[in-house]
């Protein structure tokens, strides 16, 4: 998962979801803390540097993580942190300005978070962010596109509802 905000949320959310569907163990690697198995580590940076990464991917491996569901950070597909790495699924969430002091302009952050899309086999774009053309563009692979307000979007949620517990919504497909 790739994008300013959100990367956190979402990636407990799929681990969440793919643990109670699947039964299997899975692996998280993110901002706040890096799981493998049961055991939760302290996160240096988002996205560790390749050979911590590896180091991450084989030790899941090891405690039997079948899944493995990551943040991937602007730097870290910049500086080719996950190069030679394929995911299966690859997401954006948005981009906002932020990390500017590296990237310098706008464009060039949308650059770098777009290049998730050259290394996985089905990519999931926000399409109510105004850089989803950048990372449709650079897709070598299916897309699915998600919104709140774009009926074009493969997946659109519509009414939709904040509880104290929960969210709902209808989805549009």
């Amino acid at each position: 998962v790739t994008g300013t905000n959100g990367k956190t949320t979402t990636t407990n959310l799929v681990k969440s979801i793919l643990e109670q569907v699947t039964g299997e163990l899975v692996g998280l690697i993110g901002t706040n803390k890096n799981v493998i198995g049961d055991i939760e580590e302290e996160a240096e940076r988002t996205t560790p540097d390749s050979i911590e990464l590896q180091s991450l991917f084989a030790r899941m491996v090891e405690r039997g993580c079948k899944y493995a569901v990551m943040e991937v950070s602007s730097h870290a597909l910049y500086l080719d942190r996950t190069a030679g790495i394929s995911f299966n699924v690859g997401a954006f969430t948005n981009l906002t300005e932020d990390h500017l002091d590296f990237h310098k302009t706008m464009e060039a952050y949308a650059e770098a978070k777009s290049r998730l899309f050259k290394a996985c086999r089905v990519g999931v774009i926000n399409l109510d962010d105004g850089h989803a053309c950048t990372m449709k563009k650079a897709a070598e692979c299916p897309i699915l596109t998600f919104s709140t307000t774009k009926n074009e979007a493969t997946f659109t949620a519509k009414d939709i509802r904040l509880g104290a517990d929960d969210v709902s919504f209808r989805i549009l497909t």
